[in-house]
């Protein structure tokens, strides 16, 4: 669906309402991560029908660790802003702000190099600490 929405018919539209999602996760050791998540959802007519969504892209949603990284991205569509809604013509219920895979590829490489460095790092402190043995 990400690829055929790049040619899929479009539509003007509305946010309607944008909000920050904070959510708290405790791993096993007690240690609390907390995620502000920005959200938007938008209204645009199609078929002569008022559809309402909040999927921005397929590339899901990105959550930041500081509240104010989560409100400089929900500016990206400010509240009551206009935005061109790309919909699939069969389900229009079905649609996106942010058509293809645009920002799909590029997290899933960020977060390849961010693991890859991690385990670098995990390797270099192994060795740091048997040579200080």
């Amino acid at each position: 669906k990400a690829e055929a929405s790049v040619n899929w018919p479009s539509a003007p539209g509305r946010i309607t309402k944008a909000w920050i999602d904070r959510s708290e996760d405790t791993d096993d050791e007690g240690f609390t991560t907390t995620t502000f998540t920005p959200n938007w959802q938008y209204q645009f007519t199609a078929g002569g029908q008022t559809i309402t969504s909040e999927k921005i892209s397929f590339g899901g949603k990105r959550g930041y660790g500081r509240q104010k990284k989560a409100q400089e991205a929900l500016a990206a569509y400010p509240l009551n802003s206009q935005v061109r809604v790309y919909f699939d013509p069969a389900n229009p219920a079905e649609s996106v702000l942010v058509p293809g895979t645009k920002g799909t590829f590029v997290g899933i490489i960020v977060g390849a190099i961010f693991i890859l460095l991690s385990m670098v790092g995990c390797v270099v402190g192994v060795f740091a600490l048997i040579a200080n043995m």
